[in-house]
């Protein structure tokens, strides 16, 4: 007959199971050894590992399912109930063939949400993803560094050749690194790498082990190398934006202010050349905003559910490379809304607890606070310029900022976050503001041919 004990300790076990897998499930997702070799294709590493997962945590999950535990974590009934109203904006446009390559494509993505809010269940663990996502963070820029100097041979991996105008009017081209599945192109690459630069920091001061505290920097400047390489002047805000947050959180408003006059001369000298210019008037920034104005469009001609998933594309011929109103174009006021509502409490949610008035009382998660904080700017200021709504690093970082609001305790106890009409009342407020500022900003930057 089973002991409370014994079954105790199997639940750790599982619990230490489903954990392991989860992180080689990140492995598998963000690496991609299957299209780095295709011949590990054939294994269907990502599938079967997923089915592990949820085999193992489905008790969890369901548990995370009851009522009174989504009513406390609004960020997890934002992208649950993103689902319907994504299938319902294809159906709504007659995109019933949209329905299999969008919407079943992101209840994958609600699955692996979902997995990860059940597993990542104490601080420690929290702590051991986020530096298990910065060593993953630094393979991904050591494989695309290294085949970026042919130091290594990958058949799949390339690099990007681009071409911009100089001074003189004439043609330069470039080189560009990148690598492969949602790394792809070097703009995706540089965001993720921002939000590795966090993370190495974090490792550095949670590190106890005397090669990990040589390791991480070293990782840290590889990624630095990488956010360069990729010349993407999007990467280049994310960094500053995780930069910027991670220097008050540790330093203080006054302190970060006198550090950022040292190190941002520095940091834009280090950087100098295309991803400096940060001007509306050269030929990918015209055609960032062209696009942000065309989202724009397609939203206030379609404002209940949107053109579609895959209608940004079929109308403009690219996606709008800003997130935010991406999800309103394609899925509407309730899609846009629920998107920017989950980015919100997720930074707010966060950064509230950063203030040093308030003392976290766990230590682990004390520490992990500025830095989350950071790691969800760092990638939010990345979608401001990119097109990311169907990946699931999107919400990989939402599930992150959910499990630290589950697990975090504090003195003074702040009230949880909860979902409710306060909440949507103030999203929605938050979420006019940011339509109204881009459509201003539209109004001014935007130029057409001519």
């Amino acid at each position: 007959m089973s002991t409370p004990a014994a079954g105790s300790t199997r639940r750790r076990q599982g619990g230490r199971l489903s954990f392991g897998l989860f992180v080689v499930l990140n492995v598998v997702l963000l690496v991609r050894p299957q299209e780095l070799y295709p011949r590990l294709e054939v294994l269907h590493l990502y599938e079967l590992t997923m089915l592990a997962c949820l085999g193992l945590c489905w008790p969890r999950i369901l548990r995370r399912l009851r009522w009174g535990e989504l009513m406390r974590a609004p960020i997890t009934v934002c992208v649950l109930v993103l689902a319907p109203v994504i299938t319902m904006a294809a159906l709504w446009q007659s995109r019933s063939g949209m329905i299999e390559e969008y919407a079943l494509e992101y209840i994958k993505i609600v699955l692996y949400y979902l997995v990860l809010v059940a597993v990542v269940d104490s601080p420690q663990r929290l702590k051991l993803l986020c530096q298990a996502l910065g060593l993953i963070i630094a393979v991904i820029a050591a494989v695309a560094v290294l085949s970026y100097h042919q130091l290594i041979q990958i058949e799949s991996l390339q690099k990007l050749v681009d071409v911009r105008s100089d001074e003189t009017g004439g043609l330069v081209r470039f080189e560009r690194l990148q690598t492969v599945g949602i790394f792809k192109d070097p703009n995706d690459l540089a965001q993720i790498l921002a939000v590795g630069v966090v993370l190495c920091v974090y490792g550095w001061e949670r590190s106890r082990r005397v090669v990990m505290r040589l390791l991480w920097p070293a990782f840290m400047l590889l990624m630095l190398y990488g956010i360069y390489r990729t010349q993407s002047r999007g990467g280049l805000l994310a960094l500053l934006g995780g930069v910027v947050v991670l220097a008050i959180g540790r330093l203080g408003l006054r302190r970060a202010m006198i550090a950022g006059a040292v190190a941002l001369p520095v940091l834009f000298l280090g950087f100098s050349g295309r991803q400096t210019e940060l001007t509306t008037s050269d030929g990918s920034a015209i055609s960032r905003v062209q696009l942000w104005s065309d989202a724009l469009e397609a939203f206030r001609g379609s404002p209940l559910l949107g053109i579609g998933p895959g209608g940004m594309e079929e109308q403009s011929g690219q996606v709008a490379h800003n997130s935010f109103l991406h999800a309103y174009a394609e899925w509407g006021m309730p899609g846009g809304w629920l998107f920017f509502a989950a980015y919100w409490a997720a930074i707010w949610g966060v950064l509230r607890l950063g203030r040093r008035t308030i003392q976290v009382l766990d230590e682990e998660l004390a520490h992990l606070t500025p830095c989350l904080g950071a790691v969800l700017v760092a990638y939010c200021v990345g979608m401001l310029s990119l097109t990311r709504n169907y990946v699931i690093p999107t919400y990989l970082m939402l599930g992150l900022a959910s499990s630290y609001l589950a697990l975090v305790r504090t003195n003074p106890q702040k009230p949880q976050i909860r979902f409710g009409m306060s909440l949507l009342g103030r999203t929605f407020a938050w979420s006019m503001v940011f339509l109204l500022t881009m459509q201003l900003f539209v109004k001014v930057a935007v130029r057409w041919g001519g």
